[in-house]
């Protein structure tokens, strides 16, 4: 995985305000995200680290997107 952008909004910290973090990773292909998962599953620290920051999350979310000149290639998985 490739760190790409950690983007925070709105873009001040302010006290009490809760703010939006966004964190977009990138993946070489669609294997590299399927070994990724397959690996980190099993790996019990991954899930120490996600309660540890438990109290800092009000809501997750995860999606994924391609390039649009990807898409057809994408779709025949």
């Amino acid at each position: 995985m490739t760190l790409e952008h950690i983007l925070v909004s709105p873009p001040i910290w302010e006290g009490e305000t809760s703010n939006v973090v966004t964190i977009v990773w990138s993946l070489e292909d669609v294997a590299a995200w399927w070994n990724m998962t397959r690996l980190g599953r099993p790996d019990v620290t991954l899930a120490q680290w996600w309660d540890s920051v438990d109290e800092l999350i009000v809501e997750r979310s995860r999606s994924m997107a391609g390039e649009a000149a990807d898409v057809e290639e994408l779709c025949n998985v």
